[in-house]
C-alpha cells in the first residue's frame, strides 16, 4: 500500500515539472496553468481511487485468510444448505402446474368406480349404478410382502426386446395419465442382448401366471422424453416419460396415480415402495408384485453415504434401518408413494426408485429417489400441455 502512494507522488511531481512554463513563453502562461491544473486533478483522482480499491482488496484478503481450509463434520449440513439455495438447476413449480396435477388426480379418482346392473325387481326396470371396485389401502407394513390385486393399478413394467415374445423386463414405472408412464431416464437404453426399450406392461400382478386376479395389457412405446439435463455420466435428473402408442383402457386393474405437488418431503413418516425386483442381492427377480414400507429420512443421511451423487433439491432420501426393507435391481423406475389424503384407493407418487447401496437391503445405507415434485413443471408441459 505504501509503495503505491510513493509511485503516484512521483507521477504528480513529474507532471507538475513537465508542464511548468518557460520564461520565453509567458505569453501562454494562463493557458498552460489551466492545463497543469487539469493534469494535477487527474493524478489526484487516480491516486484516491487506487487507495480505495487497494484497501478493499486487502480487507477481502484478510477475511479470506481467516477462513478454515479443511472440512469438518458440519460440512454435510452446510452442503445441504448451499445446494438448496444455489443449485442452478433448481426450479419453482407454477401454480398452474400444481393446479393441473391436483385436477387430474381428482379425475383419475373417478376411475375407481365401475357401472353395474341391478336386475329388475317388483316390476321395476333394470337399473345401473356405480360402485367402487378397488383394493383399499391397508396400514403400512414393514418388510416385503405380496401386493393385493387392484392395490397398485398404476404399476408398470418397462421392457426391451425386438418382439414381445423376447421381451426382458428391466425397470418399473408408474402410469400417470391415459398415455404416459413415469420412470427413470436410464431405463431407456438399447440393450444389445434384447433390443431397444419399447414395451410397457400394465395391470399385472404375477407376471408369469394366467390364473392370478389380474388383467395384464401390453402397450408399445411411441416416444421417450428424457429430462434435457440428464446424462449417463451422472445420477442427476434421472427421470423420463414414456408415451404409449395408444390410450390406455381403464379398469379396476389399470388406473393412473397422482403426483405429489410439494417439494417438501414429510420426514419421519413412512411411504411404500413396490416392484418386481430381486428380494435380496443374490435372489432372482420376483414373479409377484411386492410392497414394503420405508421411512422418509433427512437429506444428510444420503449426503453422508453418496456425497456429490446425491442432490437434496431433486432427490428424496428414504430407507428402513430396522427390518432392512429396500429396493433392489429390477425395482429401478418404480414408485415411492403415499396414500392420497381422504381418497380411498389412491396413491401419490413422491419419488422414483433411483440408486442405493451395492448390497440392497443393507440396513446401514438409505436409498435415493428422484423427487417428482421437483420436475412437476417439466412433466406438466409434456403430459398435460
Amino acid at each position: 500500500m505504501l509503495e503505491k502512494r510513493r509511485v503516484f507522488k512521483h507521477v504528480l511531481i513529474f507532471s507538475v515539472q513537465s508542464n511548468s512554463p518557460k520564461p520565453e513563453s509567458c505569453v501562454n502562461c494562463a493557458k498552460m496553468t489551466i492545463q497543469m491544473k487539469c493534469v494535477m486533478w487527474t493524478c489526484i483522482s487516480i491516486l484516491v481511487l487506487s487507495i480505495i480499491v487497494s484497501s478493499k482488496a486487502e480487507g477481502e484478503l484478510s477475511k479470506t485468510s481467516n477462513q478454515p481450509t479443511t472440512n469438518t463434520s458440519a460440512d454435510v449440513k452446510s452442503k445441504i444448505s448451499l445446494n438448496s439455495t444455489n443449485n442452478p438447476t433448481a426450479t419453482t413449480n407454477s401454480k398452474d402446474a400444481v393446479s393441473v396435477a391436483l385436477q387430474k388426480c381428482a379425475e383419475y379418482a373417478n376411475y375407481r368406480y365401475v357401472k353395474k346392473l341391478q336386475p329388475p325387481m317388483a316390476g321395476k326396470p333394470e337399473q345401473s349404478f356405480n360402485t367402487m371396485d378397488c383394493a383399499n389401502v391397508e396400514p403400512l407394513i414393514v418388510g416385503g410382502i405380496q401386493a393385493k390385486p387392484k392395490e397398485y393399478p398404476h404399476m408398470a413394467l418397462i421392457g426391451s426386446g425386438s418382439s414381445f415374445e423376447k421381451v426382458s423386463w428391466n425397470c418399473g414405472g408408474s402410469l400417470i395419465s391415459e398415455k404416459f408412464v413415469l420412470s427413470l431416464a436410464r431405463c431407456h437404453q438399447d440393450v444389445s442382448l434384447h433390443g431397444p426399450t419399447q414395451w410397457v406392461l400394465l395391470g399385472d400382478l404375477k407376471v408369469n401366471s394366467k390364473t392370478d386376479d389380474a388383467k395384464p395389457a401390453v402397450y408399445k412405446i411411441k416416444k421417450v422424453y428424457q429430462h434435457p439435463n440428464y446424462t449417463s455420466k451422472s445420477r442427476l435428473h434421472d427421470i423420463a416419460l414414456f408415451e404409449l402408442n395408444t390410450t390406455v383402457e381403464m379398469s379396476p386393474y389399470v388406473r393412473p396415480a397422482c403426483l405429489y405437488t410439494s417439494t417438501s418431503v414429510p420426514v419421519n413418516t413412512t411411504g411404500k415402495i413396490t416392484g418386481w425386483g430381486r428380494t435380496s442381492a443374490v435372489e432372482r427377480t420376483s414373479d409377484h408384485l411386492l410392497k414394503a414400507s420405508i421411512s422418509f429420512l433427512d437429506d444428510k443421511k444420503c449426503v453422508e453415504n453418496f456425497g456429490n451423487d446425491y442432490d437434496p433439491n431433486s432427490m428424496i432420501c428414504a430407507g428402513e434401518f430396522v427390518h432392512g426393507a429396500d429396493t433392489c435391481p429390477g425395482d429401478s423406475g418404480g414408485p415411492l408413494q403415499k396414500p392420497v389424503d381422504k381418497q380411498v384407493c389412491m396413491w401419490n407418487i413422491l419419488g422414483i426408485t433411483s440408486f442405493g447401496s451395492a448390497i440392497c437391503g443393507d440396513m446401514e445405507t438409505p436409498g435415493a429417489y428422484t423427487k417428482v415434485a421437483f420436475y412437476l413443471e417439466w412433466i406438466k408441459n409434456i403430459v398435460w400441455p
